[in-house]
């Protein structure tokens, strides 16, 4: 089943990019791809907006907290889901302190991922 929702996936691992994209796009999402925050930005001046953002909290160029305040100040991005992951101990009181909509720890089971992702898109179809 093709669900068309696009999701912008931002992570700088190469091998966690590569697995997240391959669940995502089993469970038919289109997933676009960001490893740096100047790469976030392009992609989102696209005219597909995605339905959901999966941000790394620690990203080249600027890190995933300025990311996010960014995101939250532009008018064509502030009501996008922002998911947030990291291997870092104290995660889930960084995400309470950032506006994000959930997180998940690194490394993260791939089921956890699928229930988070539908969490936040079941709505739209």
């Amino acid at each position: 089943m093709k669900n068309l929702a696009h999701i912008l996936v931002c992570e700088d691992n190469e091998a966690i990019l590569l697995i997240t994209t391959i669940a995502l796009e089993s469970e038919g999402f289109v997933v676009e791809k960001a490893r740096t925050t100047n790469e976030i930005f392009l992609k989102l001046n696209n005219e597909t907006k995605p339905l959901l953002i999966l941000l790394d909290l620690n990203l080249p160029e600027g890190g995933g907290a300025s990311v996010i305040q960014q995101l939250r100040n532009r008018e064509d991005t502030k009501n996008i889901p922002i998911i947030l992951f990291s291997g870092e101990k104290k995660l889930e009181e960084i995400a309470a302190g950032l506006q994000v909509d959930g997180f998940l720890h690194k490394p993260f089971d791939i089921a956890d991922l699928k229930t988070i992702t539908q969490k936040f898109i079941k709505n739209v179809f």
